[in-house]
């Protein structure tokens, strides 16, 4: 009886120092990075330092839970000065997620950072450099992830995983699958018709609705300042946006538009996020940017 008691005690004692195993998240690289393998050196330590100061760092690479940075660059253009200097604007996306299937995104954040240099690596080195790890932004994010991992389930994520694929919408669906959306104006409504893949191209239609009382004149929208970032780490250009060659938006009408991404890594199952920069003469809009998450990318 006594044995019988010890090894249920011991097991108990187990069991309670699983549960209490504290959260920890290592940093990894996407694989298909826009940075050198310096900046990338950087970023990582910039990325330790952030999950160090908020308790749940680790150098460890095979860490269950891992912090995954998407970079691009969003602007890139030279200096008129003396002695010419590179200027570049860096956008990054924080993913914490599921270090076997990094499809599993526990918490995310975004922001931007600008750098100067002698080259285009220079500046994005400093770039990387001036992120602040400290900063309210993203204190809140890693509060917000480590919540959430400490309210998992053991078996909520596992190394066995099994991705479950993205639901297929309708071809005449406003918002096929589970996409969110965020306008870059209240009276502009943006809403997904149709998502759709050939070979490597990733094909995407589209209706704009000027839900306001008045027209919106000089509406563009900006394809070199537009991205897309996929569950697989990649970061993409689009390669074209058209709008029905509209340049208004007429009030109580819907216009229709289509945008394609190209060399769509053949592993991703959806964007996590597309932005698609906005520009008018006409209104004050309220974010530069139509941001979309979680689009499906259906063969």
């Amino acid at each position: 009886m006594k044995k019988l008691l010890l090894s249920l005690t011991c097991a108990l004692v187990s069991i309670a120092l699983v549960a209490q195993e504290p959260v920890v998240i290592g940093v990894k690289m996407p694989a298909n990075s826009v940075l050198n393998e310096q900046a990338q050196q950087v970023l990582v330590h910039k990325l330790q330092q952030l999950t160090t100061l908020n308790n749940v760092g680790t150098k460890e690479v095979n860490s269950r839970f891992v912090l995954v940075p998407q970079v691009t660059i969003a602007q890139s253009e030279l200096a008129p000065s003396t002695p010419p200097k590179q200027l570049v604007k860096l956008g990054i996306v924080l993913m914490v997620s599921d270090n076997a299937n990094t499809k599993n995104v526990v918490a995310q954040t975004e922001l931007s950072s600008k750098g100067v240099g002698t080259s285009e690596s220079a500046a994005i080195l400093d770039a990387l450099q001036q992120i602040n790890v400290r900063s309210a932004v993203l204190k809140r994010f890693m509060e917000s992830a480590k919540s959430k991992l400490a309210a998992l389930p053991a078996a909520e994520f596992s190394e066995d995983v099994t991705p479950v694929p993205p639901a297929t919408p309708s071809v005449e669906s406003e918002k096929p699958s589970r996409i969110s959306i965020e306008s870059c104006h209240p009276d502009i409504i943006f809403a997904v018709t149709q998502c759709s893949k050939m070979g490597n191209s990733f094909l995407m239609k589209f209706t704009v609705l000027n839900q306001g009382t008045k027209d919106i004149n000089n509406f563009l929208f900006l394809r070199s300042d537009s991205q897309a970032y996929d569950d697989e780490g990649n970061a993409y250009r689009l390669d074209y946006i058209e709008f029905s060659n509209a340049t208004s938006l007429p009030k109580g009408l819907k216009i229709k538009g289509e945008l394609q991404v190209k060399n769509v890594d053949d592993q991703a199952a959806e964007f996590v996020q597309i932005k698609l920069s906005c520009y008018s003469s006409s209104v004050n809009l309220t974010s530069n940017f139509i941001t979309l998450r979680n689009v499906p990318i259906l063969p």
